[in-house]
This record gives C-alpha cells, sequence and structure tokens, in this order.
C-alpha cells in the first residue's frame, strides 16, 4: 500500500468516524473501500473492467491502472 494524506470536511470527518465506530472497522479501510466502489463504478460506466482490490494492492501505484483501464479518445 501507498500512504496517502487526505483533506476532509469537519462533516465528512465527523461522519467517518461515527461509521467506523459503528461498523468496527478503521476510517482508512472505509476511505480504501469507497475509493474501490468509486474506481469499479467509473470503470463499468466506460465499459470497462475494474481492478479488484486485491489488484489494487499488488499494483503499487498506476502501472495497473494504465493498462487495464478503459480509455476514450
Amino acid at each position: 500500500m501507498v500512504r496517502t494524506q487526505i483533506y476532509l470536511t469537519e462533516r465528512q470527518r465527523h461522519e467517518l468516524a461515527a461509521i467506523a465506530y459503528t461498523v468496527w472497522k478503521k476510517q482508512s479501510e472505509l476511505i480504501r473501500e469507497a475509493v474501490d466502489r468509486l474506481i469499479k463504478e467509473e470503470a463499468s460506466g466506460r465499459g470497462c473492467i475494474a481492478p479488484s482490490s486485491r489488484d489494487l494492492e499488488r499494483s503499487h501505484g498506476s502501472s495497473l491502472f494504465q493498462s487495464n483501464s478503459c480509455r476514450t479518445g
């Protein structure tokens, strides 16, 4: 995995903490799951096959994205 820093609004941070507490998951895990859902959703909208979470973890960068992503234009 690659360490990434993000900025959240106070509301986002509060809601994320509340969700993490209720589902017994770390906030970072919830963020990774949300990013995976977004990737899958965007790829399916372009008629692409999205890489799995495991593939994304193994890729350690954008090389997998560049080889498996459908690009228009």
